[in-house]
């Protein structure tokens, strides 16, 4: 495993290189191709990668059973930690340049790092937490955004959601909020107020869900054309000469 920064994230993570099958020119860095057809892109050359893992490979012969910071090829079997002996689909075990990340949409995103432990070890390995994160994150980048962390109040607030069975509720609201035309989800999207925390907060959850399940009101009948009020002349006798009453 060696040190190498990710093109998406432009973070340092550990790359297992031990199924590498050949790297590719990308126009970023380089791809490193793998046996079962995983690949993951970085920014250091063919030659650095090359270099870099004939240096731990001859410095790790006197290591075994090491569970740390994998980035998982993408299309490749799950991670499975040494640790709890956990293997899911979204599951993230170790940490981007010394700090804390999830591998959310296959993709490791640091954390915050004043993310408390014990929400971080709940985080990491709860599938459906990751999930509804992922189905959150994979909206907001359709709307032209980018994770590029996340922060220590959405993660407990995604936490709270996942704790209290309210997912499906949090997902209707995503949804209305990044595709209603209610005043209320424009309003928001134009504020840039779109993170978890702010519409699935335990104090916004109900109201917000609630806006997500009205229907739109019908279109106006056409309004009937009414008669005019041109406010009318007068000649010097005083008859109307003009406006509604005058020729």
């Amino acid at each position: 495993m060696i040190l190498l920064t990710l093109i998406s994230s432009k973070q340092k993570t550990l790359v297992n290189l031990s199924t590498m099958l050949y790297t590719a020119p990308n126009r970023l860095g380089t791809e490193i191709v793998f046996k079962d057809g995983g690949r993951v892109a970085v920014t250091e050359g063919a030659e650095e990668i090359l270099r870099l893992h004939q240096v731990w490979h001859g410095s790790c012969t006197n290591i075994t059973n090491i569970s740390t910071n994998i980035a998982e090829p993408k299309n490749t079997t799950p991670i499975t930690t040494t640790t709890k002996n956990i293997s899911t689909k979204n599951i993230s075990v170790g940490a981007v340049g010394g700090g804390l990340v999830l591998l959310i949409n296959n993709m490791p995103i640091p954390v915050d790092p004043s993310t408390k432990p014990s929400l971080y070890q709940f985080s990491k390995t709860n599938e459906p937490l990751l999930n509804l994160l992922g189905y959150w994150m994979d909206l907001y980048e359709k709307q032209g955004g980018q994770l590029t962390m996340v922060s220590a109040v959405d993660l407990g607030t995604l936490s709270k959601v996942v704790r209290t069975g309210a997912i499906e509720k949090a997902m209707a609201v995503f949804d209305w909020l990044f595709s209603s035309d209610h005043y209320r989800a424009v309003y928001l999207r134009n504020k840039g107020m779109v993170n978890p925390a702010v519409v699935v907060s335990s104090k916004k959850l109900d109201a917000n869900y609630a806006l997500s399940q009205q229907k739109p009101l019908p279109a106006l009948p056409k309004s009937v054309q009414t008669r005019s009020t041109a406010i009318p002349s007068f000649d010097a006798e005083g008859n109307i000469i003009g406006g509604n009453h005058g020729q």
